[in-house]
């Protein structure tokens, strides 16, 4: 799965999981930029791992701060 899938697939997670349809992103975008709650973002964190049957450290969610960051931790899950 390249970097485009992973963002694709990422978003389409995001809007099924927190219900923010329309919304569009690229990988500089903040994720506090989206207004999502601290329980949002626990909700959207299980659905990436349950979409893409892979396991986020917190070490590695600690350093996400742009969705680009979430593709990136995403590939290292699909590489283990």
């Amino acid at each position: 799965m390249n970097r485009e899938e992973i963002l694709n697939k990422l978003q389409k997670t995001t809007e099924e999981t927190l219900g923010l349809n329309g919304v569009s992103f690229t990988p500089k975008t903040k994720l506090s930029g989206l207004a999502i709650s601290s329980y949002g973002i626990v909700q959207l964190i299980c659905a990436v791992e349950d979409a893409f049957d892979i396991e986020i450290a917190n070490k590695d969610l600690k350093a996400c701060k742009t969705v680009g960051d979430v593709v990136k931790i995403v590939e290292k899950g699909l590489s283990e």
